[in-house]
């Protein structure tokens, strides 16, 4: 509230959490928030030269910390005590991202345009593995299985990356309705909506 930023930036994209701390994907870059004393840590400005950049969602993967941001994806050493430093933030891909999660082994990233990227290590890049039909609004590990969001459909990965299953909003017939996110608890998912709360149905059809 009190953070000296314009109050369109003030926009909280995603919480991810690591070690008890949980990292904020803002507007504005990211900020840290500690479980064990409810107090807000660094914030991290990590655009071009220190510039603000909107970050839409941050992931952990092999002592890394990684941001999908609107301007590429940057990564950081996890256990540097200096990250408020943009200096320490490296741009490993160009273009506008969506989101970025960690998955068993892999770590997951969809564009801009809803195409799904796996990240190679050996060339510290990603490459591109399948095309969703529409732009991405939430993709979130939850159990075993990756779950990714548009406004029309839900898909359920497993371990593999295969469909386990997909829901479409044509299939609530008694209203229209633009998916915002799911997860999962057990053989049950739930999927947040626009206009019309929260449905849930199970895994196995």
């Amino acid at each position: 509230i009190n953070k000296q930023l314009p109050a369109n930036l003030k926009k909280i994209n995603h919480f991810m959490e690591y070690n008890g701390i949980v990292y904020v994907s803002c507007d504005f870059g990211i900020v840290q928030f500690n479980l064990a004393t409810m107090l807000f840590g660094d914030t991290y400005f990590i655009g071009n030269n220190g510039a603000e950049i909107s970050v839409s969602q941050t992931a952990v993967f092999d002592g890394f910390i990684y941001a999908s941001t609107i301007d590429g994806i940057r990564k950081a050493d996890i256990a540097n005590k200096n990250l408020i430093d943009f200096n320490q933030w490296t741009q490993i891909a160009t273009g506008s991202w969506s989101s970025i999660e960690t998955f068993d082994t892999e770590l997951i990233a969809i564009n801009a345009t809803g195409n799904i990227h796996k990240y190679n290590s050996g060339s510290d890049s990603f490459t591109g593995y399948l095309q969703l039909p529409s732009a991405s609004v939430d993709m979130r590990m939850s159990e075993n299985y990756l779950l990714i969001t548009t406004s029309s459909s839900v898909s359920i990965y497993n371990k593999q990356m295969a469909l386990v299953r997909q829901i479409n909003s044509s299939q609530i017939i008694e209203t229209t309705v633009s998916f915002t996110c799911a997860t999962t608890i057990e053989d049950k998912i739930y999927i947040g909506t626009k206009e019309n709360g929260i449905y849930t149905t199970t895994i196995s059809v």
